[in-house]
């Protein structure tokens, strides 16, 4: 229905952060495993760099002068 759609569309829109949420790990004193770290890092930066695209696009026929 609709909400499914607009649910799908803010998940597609705004990043997972809980991605970088580590914290039960450090509380229970358990250890990160380097593939979370490895995905993690991944992620950061596909959205770094859509972040970008995205600005530059906005930008890209502005006149600064």
């Amino acid at each position: 229905g609709v909400f499914k759609g607009v649910g799908s569309a803010i998940v597609a829109v705004f990043p997972n952060l809980e991605t970088f949420n580590w914290r039960s790990l450090a509380v229970y004193g358990e250890t990160l495993e380097w593939s979370v770290v490895g995905t993690a890092v991944v992620y950061a930066f596909v959205w770094y760099n859509l972040l970008l695209l995205a600005a530059a696009l906005v930008i890209r026929k502005k006149d600064f002068g």
